[in-house]
């Protein structure tokens, strides 16, 4: 979708779009107009983030448990640049880690929290041997959180 916003997809498009494309975006459309009720954080629940990367961005989102339920208090998401989107899976699982943490420094800092993602990102990052300044630098910036890492499902 995100790719339908530049200037030259308008033409390109329009020579492919069919009902099925209709079909997405109606589907799309729903989705946005009929989004869940974010909640107010509770300071005194411990919060999870659900993080994913993909070939082109990281998403994530920052939620509590309430019993079954599950209360979503924020979302996130950033496009990769050029340069990111040429990093390795595990370098995008890492980077989305550390995009996401980052950005809900403010809720995290001090507290525990749980962490769900590619569990074999966040382990790759603590047991690199040989490294690049960057990886180091995501470390380094993620020992000061403390957190638990859950597999994620998929």
């Amino acid at each position: 979708m995100v790719d339908l916003t530049k200037k030259d997809a308008v033409k390109s498009v329009a020579k492919r779009w069919g009902p099925k494309h209709d079909e997405a975006f109606a589907e799309v459309k729903r989705l946005l107009t009929n989004a869940p009720v974010l909640h107010f954080p509770d300071f005194s629940e411990e919060f999870v983030i659900h993080i994913d990367a993909s070939e082109v961005g990281a998403g994530a989102f920052l939620a509590q448990q309430n019993g079954d339920d599950v209360n979503i208090v924020a979302y996130f998401s950033q496009r990769f640049n050029n340069s990111q989107q040429h990093y390795s899976a595990t370098m995008k699982e890492c980077y989305a880690v550390f995009l996401a943490i980052q950005h809900w420094r403010p809720y995290l800092w001090g507290r525990h929290f749980t962490c769900v993602t590619d569990h074999a990102a966040l382990r790759y990052l603590y047991t690199m041997q040989d490294t690049s300044n960057m990886l180091t630098r995501w470390a380094i910036a993620l020992q000061s959180f403390d957190f638990t890492t859950i597999p994620s499902l998929d």
